[in-house]
């Protein structure tokens, strides 16, 4: 018995060692023109992570503009269940926008952008409203 409750606690260890804490992407972003950009960004970008969130893929996303005291026009997040999903929702946004949005579309949007960066964070506490 003693063996057996042992070998459970590893098990439940190892699994439980393995969990991935959520992770938030922060994505910012500084451009030229930013109608151009929220255009883009409505167009092909709010469908993509739409449906990401409505199968599942994605927890919860939004994006926002500047009001006021920070150096970025454009601030969009999302929330991921673990790091591991990361590089297959950029790549599957990635691809799918580059399907729909035409070249010239693409590059103009790359052009218009000044400045970018991206955060990922280990979500550790959270609380929201029901």
């Amino acid at each position: 018995m003693k063996s057996i409750s042992l070998v459970l606690a590893f098990v439940i260890t190892s699994f439980l060692s393995a969990q991935q804490p959520p992770m938030t992407i922060i994505s910012s972003w500084d451009f030229d023109n930013v109608g151009a950009a929220r255009k883009f960004i409505e167009t092909y970008q709010v469908p993509e992570l739409d449906k990401l969130v409505d199968e599942g893929k994605i927890l919860n996303w939004g994006y926002m503009q500047h009001y006021m005291a920070d150096e970025y026009d454009i601030i969009y997040w999302y929330e991921l269940k673990g790091i591991d999903d990361y590089w297959d929702i950029t790549s599957e946004v990635g691809k799918n926008i580059a399907q729909k949005a035409s070249k010239e579309e693409r590059e103009a949007h790359a052009k218009n952008t000044i400045n970018h960066k991206d955060g990922i964070y280990a979500i550790r506490h959270r609380k929201a409203m029901n």
